[in-house]
């Protein structure tokens, strides 16, 4: 059967909301990209408020040829207005902006079907948030050449270092690159993927309609299913940066919040745990025991922050029946030296 031919060799996703002070920095991570191949960016602004708009308007008209009628292309719809155009230096860079004219995320309405026509005509997808960026000029380029030269692998993901305000503070370097790691512990930084476009087309097809709808993250149930139709390549050095935040998703300062996330990752293991077994055909009762001992780990893990010690405890007297006393062991005497903190 014949290759199908690709118009870029990678799509890259970037949505954004009020990250004016570091978009820039994610935008010069894509035009510094070095490849042999034309890859496309989609930035989704969604309605942002503080000037972000405005700031990446200024970006397209500095560094993109906005004359070149053979390339570049303005839409406006009820919805967005849409920039396509290709970088003046970098000739395989192109970005593909729009700007929503409302915010769809407080709506409730997917944003994801605006960039259907720029990863459908891709064959890798990369993932890039308007406040994290990429450090590595051939981060692209080294990604999707291995790829190309390994059938078997389907991702490819990096080190990240992390940064908190104007300093980096840490690295990211967990190497989890098979289901039975990633189900325990999700070690992948989404700003350092690289995957096949096709498989998250089957991962739209063949989970979405039996996943159980409110997951809270879309990056993680994703290198799940990854996980279970191939290997996994690491790359032993950061090729981008995190950059901490004090308020987001994932990490937030209110603890209903903190906590309904840490639900929606347990149930996607659960989810995931049980659909590698109906793979398979065959149960896994050590791996379903490490992942109910992570998952109260998870939870118990925001009661701990929020210092909310008698929670915790009727937490794990209501959930730890199924495990041994050796693995509530430890969290009972965790939830002991947090209730002598107290006093």
């Amino acid at each position: 059967m014949e290759e199908k031919q690709y118009k870029w060799m990678v799509c890259t996703r970037c949505v954004t909301f009020n990250q004016a002070p570091y978009i820039v920095d994610a935008m010069n991570g894509f035009t510094m990209q070095q490849t042999t191949f034309p890859f496309v960016c989609t930035i989704i602004d969604d309605a942002s408020t503080d000037g972000e708009p405005e700031v990446i308007r200024q970006y397209l008209q500095e560094h993109f040829d906005l004359d070149d009628k053979s390339v570049v292309r303005n839409e406006e719809t009820d919805d967005y207005v849409l920039c396509y155009a290709r970088h003046k230096e970098n000739r395989n860079c192109h970005f593909a902006v729009l700007w929503l004219k409302y915010n769809h995320y407080s709506r409730h309405k997917l944003i994801f079907p605006y960039e259907a026509e720029w990863k459908e005509n891709s064959k890798y997808y990369a993932i890039c948030e308007g406040d994290d960026y990429w450090t590595s000029p051939q981060k692209l380029q080294r990604q999707v050449l291995f790829l190309e030269q390994n059938d078997d692998y389907v991702m490819s993901y990096s080190q990240a270092a992390v940064r908190s305000g104007d300093d980096i503070v840490g690295l990211r370097k967990f190497k989890t690159c098979d289901f039975e790691s990633i189900v325990c512990f999700n070690g992948i930084t989404t700003l350092t993927v690289l995957f096949r476009e096709e498989l998250r087309k089957r991962y739209r097809d063949e989970i979405r309609p039996i996943a159980p709808g409110g997951w809270l993250m879309g990056d993680y149930p994703i290198w799940l299913y990854l996980s279970l139709k191939g290997k996994i390549h690491y790359i032993a050095e950061p090729l981008g940066v995190y950059r901490l935040q004090s308020e987001s998703t994932s990490h937030s300062k209110d603890f209903q919040k903190s906590l309904r996330f840490a639900e929606s990752v347990c149930q996607v293991r659960q989810f995931f745990l049980q659909y590698a077994e109906r793979l398979t055909g065959t149960q896994n009762p050590g791996l379903r025991k490490k992942v109910a001992v992570e998952n109260m780990k998870r939870v118990l893990s925001v009661y701990f922050t929020f210092h909310k010690i008698r929670e915790a405890n009727s937490y794990l007297k209501e959930h730890g029946g199924e495990l041994s006393f050796l693995s509530l062991l430890p969290m009972r005497l965790r939830i002991f030296k947090h209730c002598m903190m107290k006093r």
